[in-house]
């Protein structure tokens, strides 16, 4: 769930959530105000994003809260998994935020990712080089039936920033399934950037843990048609599944944060990906587009492997000089 300030919500009492956001089954615990010196005179914070199951307030420069929605009781069983999933990562996870508590309500106490997502910071980046007027958003696809489509023109691929971003984003996933985790809803909005533009992968509330079935599924085009999974726990969900998503994930990286046939609809898409028709890579690169089109067909059979390719065109290219990112 993306970290982004609404202007107009109204501020919120932290003080007043255990009155109204426990489930009655669950203890009614109070919230901690005294973190990083918080007093209770200065307890009310600014809702800064909301989602399907929870909602997130900042409450100091460096933490979140992030809050079931009360009217619906699979926000408790969302909080209680990623507070699961959380618990069962290294404290020093490099590509997931810092997790400081958890209260029977279901209430996280995460870092704050100041950058905000990776698919809105891409976006930003092309407002700021002023790349993306309405004479240059979109190219021309033709797919195999001669249907034509557009894609919004891809930055170059050869942005060194874009590349960090792109294989920061494989690690993230590495990371989790090397934890026998499947992420189940992977996206750019999904990933947020710390100060230092380290890709922290989040929501794991529909994620899957040892197995176990997830509550989350992709969009559309995201989505990666289940009958070619062979190895899907009971929701049809798998490391395969999670890398189809990783390509739709990498092309919004390249294509200014907008999703694979951003313009059409879910049903649509759905029956492009049935047909193995996917969205034209021009511009991406050699390298990039041999990758994501590799996840989209089910090559890979892991993040390593794909490292791997990565890293070899990046040693042929001499790699990103004058950085300081190791990717």
């Amino acid at each position: 769930m993306p970290y982004l300030r609404d202007p107009h919500s109204a501020p919120i009492d932290v003080r007043s959530l255990d009155q109204t956001l426990c489930h009655p089954a669950l203890p009614k615990t109070r919230i901690p105000t005294t973190a990083e010196g918080i007093s209770p005179e200065e307890s009310t914070f600014q809702l800064i994003a909301t989602g399907t199951f929870a909602n997130i307030y900042r409450i100091s420069k460096t933490r979140v809260l992030k809050v079931p929605i009360p009217t619906q009781y699979q926000s408790y069983c969302a909080a209680d998994i990623e507070a699961q999933i959380y618990a069962s990562l290294p404290a020093t996870s490099p590509h997931t935020l810092t997790y400081y508590s958890a209260t029977d309500a279901g209430i996280l106490e995460l870092e704050y990712a100041p950058n905000g997502t990776v698919r809105d910071y891409v976006r930003h980046i092309c407002n700021e080089t002023h790349t993306c007027s309405k004479s240059n958003m979109s190219i021309s696809i033709a797919t195999n039936n001669k249907t034509t489509y557009t894609s919004p023109r891809p930055q170059t691929h050869d942005n060194p920033l874009l590349s960090h971003l792109a294989i920061q984003t494989i690690r993230a996933l590495s990371h989790l399934h090397s934890h026998n985790i499947i992420h189940c809803d992977l996206a750019a909005r999904q990933l947020l950037l710390d100060s230092s533009l380290t890709v922290k992968i989040i929501d794991f509330g529909g994620s899957s843990l040892n197995g176990q079935p997830g509550m989350g599924i992709e969009n559309a085009t995201h989505y990666m048609p289940r009958g070619r999974s062979s190895d899907s726990n009971a929701s049809g969900n798998s490391v395969k599944t999670d890398l189809f998503a990783l390509g739709s994930t990498l092309y919004e990286i390249f294509h200014r944060g907008m999703a694979p046939y951003w313009q059409l609809g879910s049903r649509e898409v759905a029956e492009l990906f049935e047909r193995r028709v996917w969205p034209g890579l021009e511009g991406v690169g050699e390298g990039w587009a041999e990758v994501i089109r590799g996840c989209w067909e089910g090559k890979f059979e892991s993040c390593e492997e794909i490292l791997e390719v990565v890293d070899g065109w990046r040693k042929e290219e001499g790699g990103f000089v004058g950085l300081g990112w190791d990717g």
